[in-house]
């Protein structure tokens, strides 16, 4: 972890959770090293928050992320330099030279104490505690990194990595992150890969509700185009158990359980 600086948290409501205390030493690897110790091939999707360290990390995890490595990053990033932790530019930076794109930010923003904003977070009693606030200054934010497979496919960048299970992984990478349109458009760059099963009937269940009616997706786009629509089209569609459970018996049982979690999780 990297020490905070102070002088820059001191002028927030929550300077003192983030005093130093102690100074404790601990043996760390890096990935690429870990890995191969235990004989782990591939990875799918890497979740990171360490403390400002992340880039050390994912430069630590550069085997597994490259080319056709993993699919997807969710990572912390921070927008205020403290202590020398890299920053977000440096991470981007880092991400882009492994083929990732950025497809999603959430931001976390905190008030000065000059003038405490409403904080979000909450104790188990429901008192707001100090943090992260809805007005003031963009601090950090986790930075959501996934492969555009379209654009691979059309510039011949990996090509022999893509198949049908792993158009499959970044779809539902997609629509778990609320990226249903981009799950819609790598399917049907990819229609040939499958053969046993319809890409129109996936689709049809990425395909958001329309005045909260579920309608197939040749006829969202009519009535796109006529100009109706509802206010959160692009929320949570109506995928959930319908496509987890065509889908599931093209995926290991592994990835289907860490699909079915994460995104209950996210609901």
């Amino acid at each position: 972890f990297y020490r905070n600086e102070m002088s820059f948290w001191s002028r927030f409501p929550d300077e003192k959770n983030l005093k130093l205390k102690e100074t404790l030493f601990i043996e760390a690897t890096d990935f690429n090293s870990f890995g191969r110790e235990q004989n782990i091939g591939h990875i799918d999707f890497l979740k990171l928050d360490v403390e400002g360290a992340e880039l050390d990390v994912l430069k630590g995890a550069s085997d597994y992320l490259k080319n056709d490595g993993a699919l997807g990053v969710l990572v912390e990033v921070r927008f205020q330099r403290s202590s020398n932790q890299p920053i977000f530019s440096e991470v981007d930076s880092f991400m882009e030279s492994m083929g990732f794109n950025l497809f999603d930010v959430s931001i976390y923003r905190h008030s000065r104490k000059t003038l405490p904003g409403a904080f979000l977070e909450k104790d188990e009693k429901g008192k707001s505690v100090p943090g992260s606030s809805r007005k003031g200054q963009v601090i950090w934010a986790n930075a959501l990194y996934l492969r555009d497979g379209v654009a691979e496919l059309q510039n011949g960048v990996n090509q022999s990595a893509w198949n049908a299970c792993r158009v499959l992984k970044l779809a539902c990478l997609f629509e778990i992150f609320d990226l249903s349109d981009c799950a819609i458009e790598l399917l049907q760059q990819t229609r040939d890969y499958f053969k046993d099963i319809s890409i129109d009937y996936l689709i049809d269940l990425l395909t958001p509700p329309l005045k909260g009616r579920n309608i197939p997706y040749s006829e969202y786009l009519k009535k796109r185009e006529a100009g109706e629509n509802d206010e959160g089209h692009f929320l949570i569609s109506k995928l959930s158990q319908d496509f987890r459970s065509i889908i599931s018996w093209y995926l290991p049982a592994s990835i289907k359980h860490f699909i079915v979690n994460i995104r209950e999780k996210l609901k």
